[in-house]
């Protein structure tokens, strides 16, 4: 019997909401790495298993985000066009978890 797919499941840095990723099992990483590190490297490649969108590893301290959180969060407009700091992506995602929901159309 061979060993064929290693499930990562993780939590949204910005959200907490879950996440998995399918890790290959044939997979070599660098010397050093953990498997912690295969996993955030799986979110950095933006594929989540359950196929809600891209996922995204962001900010100083590599916060790995859902599609949710990573579409708040590419929305920000920084000066030259740099990655966001991790004070942005916080402040970002309180303004949109504190956004007021969508009022309905009364006709």
């Amino acid at each position: 019997m061979s060993l064929s797919t290693i499930r990562a499941h993780m939590e949204c840095d910005g959200c907490g909401k879950p996440m998995s990723f399918d890790l290959d099992a044939a997979c070599n990483p660098p010397a050093g790495w953990s498997l912690f590190d295969v996993a955030v490297d799986a979110c950095r490649g933006g594929h989540v298993r359950e196929g809600r969108g891209l996922s995204s590893v962001q900010g100083e301290s590599e916060k790995c985000l859902c599609a949710a959180c990573t579409s708040t969060v590419d929305a920000i407009e920084t000066p030259d066009d740099r990655n966001a700091t991790d004070a942005e992506i916080a402040e970002a995602l309180e303004a949109e978890l504190y956004a007021p929901a969508a009022q309905p159309v009364r006709l």
